[in-house]
């Protein structure tokens, strides 16, 4: 994925889905700055400690919903995501700069494929890499939530996409 994404030194790059801030460690390797939102806030507090334990400083992370993008904070040079979207998150294509990547996995629930998209002006190119198969993301633009029981206890897990 971060092939696909092709970072540079000096960029600035959301990464959404931040989990245990692996990604995000190498990225703030080669580019300038690394926007990283994560929905849920236990694993951001874990990503901050391991990220301040590597001294990473060229990172702001966030607790909110991936799905929109990080609006006061773009446009991106370059947009990654380690959950799959049923279809490319709108905010993201308008947050994003000319000729900048997104890379996300793409499509159903069970089997998605990592996609590259390019936007050149006002067209939008995909390129499809290769089947993958990842956590759904949860979000306005991504799938929804849905709580079911399991035994006495109520969890909330992903459902469908939004209508």
């Amino acid at each position: 994925m971060l092939q696909e994404l092709a970072p540079r030194p000096g960029q600035h790059i959301l990464d959404v889905g931040l989990g245990s801030g692996y990604q995000t460690a190498i990225l703030a390797q080669v580019v300038g700055h690394v926007y990283a939102v994560e929905r849920i806030e236990e694993l951001t507090e874990r990503a901050l400690g391991a990220l301040g334990k590597l001294d990473v400083n060229n990172v702001t992370v966030c607790t909110a919903d991936g799905s929109l993008g990080w609006p006061e904070e773009a446009p991106f040079d370059g947009i990654i995501c380690g959950a799959a979207a049923p279809t490319l998150p709108h905010p993201w294509v308008t947050q994003r700069l000319d000729g900048g990547r997104i890379v996300l996995p793409i499509g159903g629930p069970d089997q998605q494929v990592l996609a590259v998209f390019t936007r050149h002006g006002s067209e939008m190119r995909r390129r499809d890499i290769c089947e993958v198969r990842f956590v759904k993301l949860v979000g306005k633009e991504g799938w929804q939530e849905e709580e079911v029981l399991i035994g006495s206890r109520r969890i909330r897990v992903p459902a469908s996409p939004k209508e």
